[in-house]
Formats: C-alpha cells, structure tokens, sequence
C-alpha cells in the first residue's frame, strides 16, 4: 500500500507538470483529467506516446477551435517540447530504477520476515490441526453422539473422583507455605524500616549511602531468614498450624 501511495505520487507529479509544459493553457475537462492521467501512467510501461508528442501540421494544429472541437490533435511547441522530453527521461530515471528497487527490497523484506517465521506459522496450524481432529467425533453423526456422552461421563467421574481425594501432604505443605509467608512478610518490613532508618542517618550524615550498602544489607537479612527455614523440623511447622485444621486433616 506504502509503495502504491508513492508511486501515484510520482506518477501525478510528472503528468500534470509535464502536460502543463507541453500543452500550456489547456481547457479544464473530464478529458483533460484523463489525458495528464494516460500521459504519466503509460509512462510508466514505456509507451512514451512519442507520435502525439511529435506530431507536426497537418498532423495537429495549433488552432484552439480545432482541437477542442476534436477533430484534430493539438501541437506541442517545439521549446516546450523539448523540455518535456527531459522531464519524462528524469521521470523514467526514477520510476524504472528506484521505484523498482524499492518494489523489490519490499518483497525481499516480506519474504525474509515470512522465513523467519515459518516455524512458528507451521507448529501454529499444526496446533490447529490437531485440535480440530481432536475435537470432531471419529464415528460420524448421528452415532458421533456416542463419543460426547463418553466424555460427559468420563469428566462426572473425575470431578467426583476429585472431590472424594484426600491429600495427605496437605498439612505438612500448608505449614511450610504459612511458615514462608509469614517470615517473608516480617523480612519485608524490617527492610523498608532499616532502609527508612539509612536514609534518615544518610540526609543527618556527610557520608550518602550507596546501593551496594543497601544491597548487603538485604542479603544479610534473606540469609539469616533462610537459615531459620531450612532449621525448622516438621513438629515445630506442625505448631503454627490451628488446632482444628489439624483435627480435620487427621
């Protein structure tokens, strides 16, 4: 679309100058329009419409009666004429040789980006694929009925199967979590206090504080809390837990 949108500039920018230099004072028409339109465009595939622009009487006339009344073409001044020839030769110049480059880097960069993600685009209908097989019944309907009645029952089973599971890990689990997010909240507000406390001795104090110092001070306070984890036994994560969640998972 991008190269559309500049190639119409280019191809509306050299019609209506050059049109404007070979037939200067031309009558504002629908006829008009369509000359400078056919004069750029076919430009543009080489057919440089040479016989009107060298045409000479009788050819053509200069007589404005004439040729606005169809019935022959118009002349081009030879000066003017001649000027147009350079205008189309810069014209061609740029369409021929840059646009096309242009056109081709284009294409080269759509097919390198599509070559980089061909894997991705092919794993991705095959996904598609394999979902669709997965999810149409094998036998064909009316009898593809068969295979959702199948799943209904299977998936009845396994939430009831669910529901009537019993973990027994649940409490020990359930400690240890409690155990970490309790000693990870407490970590979390001794090291805002102590950071609060640094900066208010860093703006009493000539000597700032750096990151590096509130960084080992982190790292000392997480490897003291990770010692006190990794020492708790089972019985003491057991003691945190309330009475009567350990009556019901008993």
């Amino acid at each position: 679309m991008y190269f559309v949108i500049i190639l119409m500039v280019f191809v509306v920018s050299y019609a209506i100058a050059a049109y404007a230099v070979i037939y200067p004072d031309s009558k504002l028409d629908l006829d008009l329009v369509f000359s400078v339109l056919r004069l750029g465009y076919w430009n543009l595939y080489g057919e440089l419409l040479l016989e009107d622009l060298e045409a000479e009487e009788p050819a053509c006339s200069f007589d404005p009666a004439v040729y606005e009344a169809g019935t022959l073409p118009r002349c081009a001044v030879k000066h003017r004429r001649l000027v147009g020839f350079t205008m189309m030769g810069i014209y061609l110049l740029f369409a021929n040789v840059m646009l096309l480059n242009i056109l081709i880097a284009m294409f080269s960069d759509t097919y390198q980006r599509i070559q980089t993600q061909r894997n991705q685009k092919w794993n991705y209908e095959r996904y598609g694929l394999v979902k669709e097989f997965q999810r149409v019944p094998v036998i064909p309907m009316p009898l593809g009925a068969i295979i959702y009645i199948h799943y209904m029952v299977r998936w009845m089973y396994r939430k009831f199967k669910k529901c009537t599971a019993v973990d027994h890990t649940k409490p020990v689990l359930t400690g240890k979590v409690l155990i970490e997010n309790e000693m990870l909240t407490d970590l979390e507000r001794e090291c805002v206090y102590m950071f609060m406390k640094k900066k208010q001795e860093e703006d009493d104090a000539s000597t700032p504080m750096t990151s590096l110092d509130v960084s080992n001070i982190v790292n000392e306070q997480l490897n003291q809390r990770f010692g006190r984890l990794q020492s708790l036994t089972d019985i003491q994560i057991m003691s945190h837990l309330p009475r009567n969640n350990l009556t019901t998972w008993n």
